[in-house]
């Protein structure tokens, strides 16, 4: 999925507030968690199943995943945004008000 944008709340720090990110993944429906993945143990080369991380969320809608929000894995207190544009917009902006924060996209970052 392309980089749609990031969710943010100047200044940072404090930024976003990781717990309230998590509590709103739990409360809304067209977020959810990732499946669990397998890899290999690097120690044994046995299959091992990886846990999704707990801060990261797939927008499904109709159905349809169509994007993903993850907490930036820098130390800057943030939501990565991902999908295309013209679909996410509208529930990244619904997803920022809840946080306190606000959306802004690929074009803003990049300006």
């Amino acid at each position: 999925m392309e980089f749609a944008g990031i969710i943010e709340s100047p200044p940072d720090p404090p930024g976003l507030d990781k717990s309230q990110w998590l509590d709103l993944i739990a409360s809304r429906d067209d977020l959810l968690a990732a499946e669990p993945h397998q890899g290999i143990n690097p120690f044994t080369r046995e299959p091992m199943t990886l846990p999704p991380h707990p801060d990261y969320a797939r927008l499904v809608v109709n159905g349809q995943e169509v994007g993903s929000f993850s907490w930036a894995e820098n130390e800057e207190n943030v939501l990565i945004v991902c999908g295309d544009i013209d679909v996410v917009r509208s529930r990244a902006q619904e997803i920022a008000a809840s946080l306190g924060g606000t959306f802004k996209s690929s074009i803003e970052c990049d300006s």
